[in-house]
């Protein structure tokens, strides 16, 4: 698993929000969340959190 998709993860973060709300996740997971926006904002604060926690 790549730092991307780890656990805490702003991909992470917005496929669980998904999961979790009223979209249709019974076709293939993956093609649902394929397209799926993550902010920027919560983007740059994970990676910015990553840095700083060196």
């Amino acid at each position: 698993m790549s730092i991307i998709h780890s656990k805490g993860s702003p991909w992470e973060r917005v496929v669980n929000f998904l999961e979790n709300s009223d979209t249709d996740t019974n076709s293939e997971w993956y093609g649902e969340f394929a397209n799926a926006i993550i902010p920027m904002e919560l983007m740059r604060h994970y990676f910015r959190s990553l840095k700083d926690s060196r």
